[in-house]
């Protein structure tokens, strides 16, 4: 055991050595060895051109993400542009139900006031109201048929548009009272002609 061990023992000491010396060349970049200068620009150029195309295909790709981002903003504005339209355009049709609804009250009350006049009832100033209201459901509908292309047109401005409905509001209202007012008339000669009626 003991000469096996003195050999164990000058082996390990022998690596030792070679790998310390080893370990101590390896310190430095090639240890004594200067590099040489061609390598030296090579991997400088190396180095440049690499960074190169790195610049060159992140410029690519910031194009590229701006070109996208240019078009997602005009696919939004496209949708939002329809959204527009379509709101507008169910206003426009909502209003033009409004109108035709009124003007079948007036066809009403006008039937009303013929029957009153067959039967030789007064219908003073009924009539007058109703013509009146006629004549406004005209410029209504017309003004409405204007809202209605003005929404297709891209010139047209929000404050535009909220003006002419304003506008449409006001005359719905003036035919609204003639209507009622009209209504009103025919109930109120109704009732002085049954009294009269009863009276005899």
């Amino acid at each position: 055991m003991k000469k096996y061990s003195k050999l164990f023992l000058v082996l390990l000491m022998a690596f030792i050595i070679g790998a310390t010396s080893a370990l101590a060349q390896g310190n430095g970049r090639n240890g004594d060895r200067p590099i040489p200068p061609a390598w030296r620009t090579e991997a400088k150029e190396t180095r440049v051109e690499m960074r190169q195309e790195w610049l060159e295909h992140r410029a690519q790709v910031m194009n590229e993400m701006r070109e996208r981002k240019v078009e997602w903003r005009e696919e939004m504005q496209q949708i939002v542009n329809d959204k527009k339209k379509l709101a507008r355009t169910r206003i426009a049709v909502g209003m033009m139900q409004r109108a035709e609804n009124l003007s079948n009250i007036a066809d009403r009350i006008q039937t009303r006031i013929e029957k009153i006049e067959a039967e030789g009832g007064d219908t003073n100033g009924a009539e007058e109201m109703v013509a009146d209201a006629q004549e406004k459901l005209d410029d209504l509908m017309g003004m409405i048929e204007a809202l209605k292309a003005s929404v297709d047109e891209e010139d047209t401005t929000l404050e535009d548009i909220k003006a002419d409905i304003a506008e449409i509001k006001a005359l719905f209202k003036e035919v609204h009272t003639l209507l009622s007012q009209a209504v009103r008339t025919l109930k109120g000669n109704t009732a002085e002609g049954e009294e009269d009626d009863n009276e005899e």
